[in-house]
């Protein structure tokens, strides 16, 4: 993932979400807590399983804007 929490006076401003992987939350409260892009990386391995997969990112009440830019999925043999 690639993401940022807004600003607020010159801070990052904190903007959790919840990343759901079938209706089951594989990250919980996660905050990238940086006012620039960054990137992130996370095993879903677990909640992931063979066909269609739907993956939710739910916003959790933040101070600031939470901003997503790229999700991106690799698979591992």
């Amino acid at each position: 993932m690639i993401h940022l929490s807004s600003m607020i006076n010159g801070k990052p401003g904190g903007s959790p979400v919840n990343v759901r992987i079938n209706d089951k939350i594989a990250i919980h409260n996660f905050d990238p807590n940086s006012g620039s892009l960054i990137t992130n990386t996370f095993d879903i391995t677990p909640w992931i399983h063979e066909g269609n997969n739907v993956l939710r990112i739910e916003m959790l009440g933040g101070r600031s804007a939470y901003w997503l830019t790229l999700v991106a999925l690799d698979f591992f043999n």
